[in-house]
């Protein structure tokens, strides 16, 4: 990731300027003519305040709280005080993951719900387990990251195949 990209996923000052313009935006007398257009940017307001900005706040007083005890370090060994030092590196490090995949994910569509179907043919029972194997691991991945998942029944035996499917809604589900 270039540091232009980290800057953008990393610069509070960037943040707060992209929350004042949707501001700007919300203020102007025929923005609530198009609802769609009004969700979606109050959707983004919403994403920006309590997701990026606590986002980057966290990782900030982890990185404070590193230099601190670093600091300390240097004056005496403390192997309890290194142990969260150790602890608060992998948070950050946790951090800094989730904000570069959350860039990778930045096209417009992969913040939407998904709709998966799983087809295979009748009469093959090991592409039929595949199959089952496929849903159920998808359905817990959805379930395990907060999204609501909805199993939906497409089983179309007359034209020879089994077929499943999942509607999984929440925020990069798709992506």
């Amino acid at each position: 990731m270039s540091w232009a990209n980290q800057r953008t996923v990393f610069d509070l000052r960037y943040l707060t300027v992209r929350i004042h313009n949707l501001n700007q935006l919300i203020a102007k007398t025929d923005f609530w003519e198009n609802i769609a257009t009004a969700h979606q940017t109050s959707e983004k307001i919403k994403y920006f305040i309590s997701k990026r900005q606590e986002e980057y706040q966290r990782s900030l007083s982890i990185l404070q709280d590193i230099e601190a005890a670093l600091e300390l370090l240097e004056s005496s060994v403390d192997e309890q005080l290194l142990q969260e030092v150790q602890i608060n590196l992998t948070q950050l490090q946790q951090e800094i993951e989730t904000a570069q995949i959350r860039k990778l994910l930045s096209n417009p569509y992969n913040s939407r719900g998904a709709l998966l179907t799983i087809t295979t043919e009748i009469g093959d029972i090991e592409a039929q387990n595949w199959a089952s194997m496929l849903f159920r691991m998808y359905y817990l991945w959805g379930l395990s990251h907060l999204h609501q998942v909805c199993a939906l029944d497409i089983n179309d035996k007359e034209k020879g195949n089994i077929s499943y499917a999942l509607e999984i809604t929440g925020r990069y589900a798709y992506g």
